[in-house]
């Protein structure tokens, strides 16, 4: 996640945080989600770009934090070069004992944990947030920056 900093911390940058929460589905019956479906979100962020963006801003970055790597690689290759997100690592429940059981350990705990972290963090560098309306995860992140 440190290659994100620099972007989410450029004052010149209009940051847009996107926050999709596909749900405990996806560690049940497979990651088989697709980022079309969730288009409201970056229909919505377009419109934030579109009101927000002032003259001194050089750049726009959109962070996308989502329990969904398939939604996030398909994300990265719809909006490209303004859009940064993690298109590596699967997800993992931090209560992985009920959702990744055949993977779990403390290793793996301790991962999931600083990845949840990691990516509130650098959520709380946005100035603007678009987030899932159920659960917490996003909303912490908007409630910090």
């Amino acid at each position: 996640f440190a290659p994100f900093q620099p972007n989410l911390t450029n004052p010149s940058a209009l940051r847009i945080g996107i926050q999709i929460r596909v749900g405990d589905d996806v560690f049940t019956r497979g990651d088989t989600f697709h980022a079309r479906s969730f288009s409201h979100f970056f229909e919505c962020a377009s419109q934030i770009e579109k009101d927000r963006r002032k003259p001194w801003h050089t750049r726009v970055v959109w962070y996308l934090a989502s329990d969904s790597l398939s939604v996030r690689k398909e994300a990265k290759q719809l909006y490209g070069e303004k859009l940064i997100t993690d298109t590596s690592s699967p997800p993992v429940h931090s209560e992985c004992a009920r959702h990744n059981l055949s993977t779990c350990s403390t290793v793996t705990v301790r991962d999931s944990f600083r990845t949840a972290a990691a990516a509130i963090y650098l959520l709380s560098m946005a100035q603007y947030h678009v987030v899932t309306d159920t659960g917490g995860f996003g909303q912490m992140g908007a409630w910090l920056s």
